[in-house]
């Protein structure tokens, strides 16, 4: 049977952030229908444009994991400590600390993974693909993803643009072919619970 469906950008689904101060694109969440703005969810992968300084939403609950997918990065204050996150760094943190960003470098569009660390197990890796460099996909979470941050790729039968998403379940095998000079792609498996 069939493990793998493609999650196409168009069809992410698009609310405001918690804060109400900006919108974000929700690829998946688990359990499905939770709701996002009271965090009773125990993951969540999205994107974000962000587009003028302020604060982060806070989620007590879960930790975070942020990426700079367009853009030149951000720079970021979690409480009185600031860093500068430079595009296609992962960066992780508590979505319980008072966390603001500035854009010195102009607007962004971020990737963001939530879970709650005492139920779910996460892997992350960001992947930079060049063309005529085939690559094989290979992971085993219970629930897998593969983001295109950047270009395009044929992913097995299926022809992915920047953004969609890839998901599998359980142990997942496909091959990327690059369709342009340089593609980015992030790899999430998490483990412990169902989509």
């Amino acid at each position: 049977m069939e493990n793998i469906r493609i999650l196409k950008s168009k069809d992410y689904l698009r609310l405001p952030w918690k804060n109400g101060q900006g919108h974000t694109n929700q690829i998946a969440i688990s359990p499905a229908g939770s709701n996002f703005a009271s965090g009773d969810f125990l993951w969540r992968l999205s994107t974000a444009s962000i587009t003028s300084a302020g604060p982060f939403s806070l989620f007590p609950k879960h930790q975070r994991i942020l990426a700079i997918i367009q853009g030149h990065g951000i720079e970021i204050m979690h409480e009185e400590k600031k860093m500068t996150l430079p595009a296609f760094t992962a960066h992780q943190f508590s979505g319980a600390v008072s966390t603001r960003s500035e854009l010195p470098y102009g607007p962004v569009v971020d990737f963001n993974l939530f879970w709650r660390d005492e139920q779910v197990s996460i892997q992350l890796e960001i992947i930079t693909l060049q063309r005529g460099d085939d690559f094989l996909w290979k992971t085993n979470g219970k629930n897998n993803f593969l983001f295109l941050a950047e270009g395009r790729v044929q992913a097995g039968k299926y022809s992915m643009e920047h953004f969609d998403t890839l998901h599998g379940t359980g142990e997942t095998r496909v091959e990327i072919q690059p369709l342009t000079m340089t593609a980015r792609a992030i790899s999430i498996a998490l483990a412990g619970v169902s989509l």
